[in-house]
């Protein structure tokens, strides 16, 4: 597991640097200029000049590429907001933390309702619950996030005034872009559930748990359950890593001071290096929950641990016999 999990960071290298290219290239080629998008129109030319010659514009697009790379591997150096004159590395620490904690309350929102809808639609395949619940989580597919958060806005902020309609300033300013964030998540793990413990518990192994006379409740729980995780366990990786990057559209309807919101308000003034920058710990974060998604797959299931270990084996069987 050691070995595979190192050779998973490695790989992780050329992504990131594939995803710093891209970036690069993507934000130099923009056709506005971006210091004069920040210094306004009022600013001189001479002013204008003077900052392009600063942060470095004004060289070939190798030497900015190479300059931005060796900052970044010797200095862990990733430049600084042409706005505030912050450094990245700081602007992220300071609002990553808000986002974590947006994703973590959202994604565990979004599994304690969709597990639980899943399994007990499967179980009742065709009944009533069933529908009324495949009726819901169509509902929340279509449904657009914005529209929504607009709607919890209006009903709980405006008319009722039971919470805060922006900020992040305490557990009451988070309810509603928790339940915003999380329903949007509810749906794809409850189908997903759903779908996977149908086929799992038609497998001859549950119909021979059942001829044993086990409890229905044991044999969907230590039986069925596990075997149907793998593919949800996947869904809310995905679905975690992307509110981790910032889930751009809540954060700014909100006034949730976010990766999302600095990534947004970077763009609208071409700052460019807190677009890089964010990007690029978007893509890391990315490959690291992919990573953990991984190795959560040998505790829920231990025959992908045996594969591992059968697979050390044979190579070293193989390499006796040679």
């Amino acid at each position: 597991m050691g070995k595979y999990i190192a050779k998973r960071l490695l790989m992780m290298i050329p992504v990131i640097l594939g995803v710093v290219l891209v970036v690069f290239t993507i934000l130099r080629l923009s056709p506005t200029d971006p210091i004069r998008t920040i210094l306004g129109d009022m600013a001189s030319q001479e002013e204008v000049d003077q900052m392009r010659e600063e942060v470095g514009l004004n060289d070939p697009f190798p030497i900015q590429f190479f300059n931005y790379l060796k900052g970044i591997l010797t200095k862990f150096d990733f430049g600084y907001s042409w706005v505030n004159k912050n450094t990245v590395v700081d602007e992220i620490k300071n609002r990553f933390p808000i986002t974590l904690q947006l994703a973590i309350l959202s994604t565990l929102l979004a599994t304690a309702i969709g597990i639980p809808l899943g399994i007990i639609s499967a179980i009742k395949q065709y009944s009533l619950l069933d529908n009324i619940v495949s009726i819901l989580a169509l509902i929340f597919l279509a449904m657009p996030g914005f529209w929504f958060a607009l709607m919890l806005i209006i009903t709980f902020s405006l008319k009722y005034h039971l919470f805060p309609a922006s900020g992040w300033y305490g557990l009451k300013y988070m309810v509603l872009p928790i339940i915003a964030s999380g329903t949007g998540c509810v749906a794809g793990i409850m189908r997903t559930m759903r779908s996977n413990m149908l086929e799992v518990i038609r497998q001859d192994y549950i119909r021979t748990a059942r001829a044993k006379g086990l409890k229905e409740r044991t044999i969907i729980v230590r039986h069925a359950l596990r075997n149907a995780l793998i593919p949800v366990v996947t869904l809310i990786g995905m679905q975690f890593g992307r509110q981790l990057g910032g889930v751009f559209v809540l954060e700014t309807i909100f006034a949730i001071p976010g990766m999302g919101k600095m990534l947004v308000d970077a763009c609208s003034v071409k700052n460019i290096p807190i677009v890089q920058g964010g990007v690029i710990f978007i893509a890391v974060v990315f490959g690291v929950v992919n990573l953990i998604v991984d190795i959560l797959y040998s505790f829920i299931d231990p025959r992908m641990s045996s594969q591992y270990k059968g697979g050390k084996k044979e190579k070293k069987g193989a390499t006796a016999n040679a």
